[in-house]
């Protein structure tokens, strides 16, 4: 499996998004001083996690900043 494409629409995790949908809703009413609330949701997890490194590789490198 880690070696074939991406399956697009292949997504079996759809309480954990709930879960962090939840979070960021409760974050964005009380914020937590001085802290930055980034939520990522990457796609692509069957095949070795294609969707985080992709975002890692484009916008995760500010996270350094």
């Amino acid at each position: 499996m880690a070696r074939s494409e991406a399956v697009p629409g292949a997504n079996d995790n759809a309480t954990g998004v709930a879960a962090v949908l939840a979070l960021v809703e409760r974050f964005a009413a009380e914020p937590l001083p001085g802290t930055a609330v980034i939520a990522v949701l990457p796609g692509c997890e069957e095949p070795g996690m294609g969707g985080m490194a992709h975002w890692l590789r484009t916008e995760g490198t500010a996270l350094h900043e």
